[in-house]
């Protein structure tokens, strides 16, 4: 008899192996080729994109708020603690499918009524310990699903991790550019304001000598004054993502390093370097492997799990379940050859008065699967958007630096001349504050371009994942 049951519970084991539902394959939206080509990436000779893709810059500070960004940030350390509570989930997940085993010490006190009519009298104690055991045989896979799904789930709170660090870092760097370039604007605009003072001083040495017109002494306060008013500005701007930077790092304003404020060397005072047609030497998966399109499509691969468990719950469920240890009525004694005691208790549940409800659980959840295949469509889209729009900035943006370089060595040269021209009384004033706001001009706008360069290629690297593709299986916090 004992065999009988035993060769059962084998041929139950074995059913195990079973898996319902669909089983995940990746949809091919677009094709490998139809990607680079739209993306006008080399492929020939690919080269991956490393994480610390910001030391290109060679600014020492600008690493070291990345550092400590990434060992500090309350954004980063909540990603960690996402990760290792999906870790923790599905550990759980993975035991489901093995038996259960607990201990189970009981004691139970019995005197029942006197009444003679209702039977005879009890007044005992009843003692029992032993071994608990639960097994839900995973014959269609439920519990199989269900670790498939908690995997997904895991496998997105690393994407996201990875997506974490990617936002910030390229938030920092873009941040760091933006007050760079604004300590630039400042010091440009102090530069002005002297320069010009200097000039007014000429003109109002000129009007107490009789030889310049009121207008003229007008006009260089003018100039002056408009210089001033651009300081607070960029004093204001300098703190604003000086601030921004004491979030994105964890660290308070006043404990960012004191290169933050002045800068022994100001990247923004020159282009950043960078051939184009390198940087489209990308392999193209850089598309799938970006951690929000990997986000995406864990979310997927775990709806469909979803789909195949409800699948599962629609067949019969078979368990088993027993007890092996000692009873008795007295404590003294209970472990012995007498008070020994087993009993196993198989069971199966088929649904029945409730399958409509759960077919129609499953046509729920297929809608929502392809809810998420979509949405990993419309993540696929994004990405190409946006290393498209990228590539396009950056060339662009590099074509326009010539022309500002141009410009501000023009104006230079034609301030200069106007001004002998004035000393000598050849003009008027009027011609020498056009050509000092021209200069102006050009000088912010060629600093400008220096950061509109460092911000496409801020984007660049960010729309290609940063170099950030799976560095949560290494790099996580245990």
């Amino acid at each position: 008899m004992q065999n009988k049951h035993i060769s059962l519970l084998l041929v139950g084991t074995i059913l195990t192996g079973c898996t319902l539902g669909p089983n995940y394959s990746r949809p091919e939206f677009y094709e490998d080729q139809e990607l680079s080509s739209n993306l006008k990436l080399n492929t020939k000779t690919p080269k991956k994109i490393t994480a610390d893709w910001y030391r290109q810059f060679q600014d020492k500070t600008l690493d070291n708020l990345v550092e400590q960004a990434l060992q500090n940030s309350p954004s980063v350390n909540q990603a960690i603690h996402k990760l290792k509570a999906a870790r923790y989930g599905l550990s759980q997940g993975e035991f489901q499918s093995f038996p259960m085993f607990d201990v189970d010490g009981s004691y139970n006190y019995e005197n029942s009524s006197q009444d003679k009519s209702i039977g005879y009298a009890v007044d005992r104690d009843y003692y029992q310990l032993g071994l608990d055991a639960t097994w839900e045989l995973d014959i269609w896979g439920a519990n199989k699903r269900n670790t498939e799904a908690l995997e997904a789930t895991y496998k997105a709170a690393g994407a996201s991790f990875d997506n974490v660090k990617l936002v910030l870092i390229s938030e920092i760097v873009s941040d760091y550019a933006n007050l760079r370039a604004n300590q630039a604007k400042l010091k440009l605009a102090q530069k002005t304001l002297a320069h010009r003072q200097e000039v007014y001083d000429l003109v109002k040495r000129q009007y107490d000598n009789g030889l310049t017109e009121f207008i003229a002494l007008q006009q260089a306060q003018y100039s002056v004054d408009g210089a001033k008013v651009l300081i607070p500005q960029y004093q204001m701007e300098i703190e604003n993502y000086t601030s921004a930077l004491s979030v994105l790092t964890g660290i308070l304003p006043d404990d960012l390093p004191s290169q933050i404020a002045k800068p022994t060397q100001n990247l923004a005072d020159k282009a950043p370097s960078y051939q184009v047609e390198k940087l489209k030497q990308l392999p193209v998966e850089v598309i799938r492997n970006r951690p929000d399109v990997q986000i995406s499509e864990q979310n997927l691969i775990a709806q469909n799990a979803v789909i195949g468990e409800l699948v599962a719950n629609l067949y019969p469920n078979v368990s088993l379940s027993g007890f092996i240890g000692w009873q008795g009525g007295e404590i003294a004694g209970l472990i012995g050859k007498n008070t020994r005691t087993y009993s196993y208790s198989p069971a199966i549940k088929l649904p029945f008065f409730h399958w409509n409800q759960l077919t129609n659980a499953v046509e729920e959840q297929k809608e929502v699967k392809e809810e998420y295949l979509y949405a990993y469509q419309i993540s696929i889209l994004n990405a190409i958007k946006e290393l498209r729009d990228a590539i396009v900035g950056i060339e662009a943006e590099q074509k326009q630096n010539t022309s500002y370089l141009q410009s501000v060595q023009n104006m230079k040269n034609v301030l200069q001349a106007t001004l002998s021209k004035y000393e000598n009384g050849l003009i008027t004033f009027s011609e020498v504050l056009t050509a000092e706001q021209n200069l102006l001009q050009a000088q912010t706008e060629l600093l400008g371009n220096n950061n509109d360069m460092y911000q496409q290629l801020i984007s660049f690297y960010k729309a290609a994942g940063g170099g950030l593709e799976n560095t949560w299986q290494t790099e996580r916090k245990d």
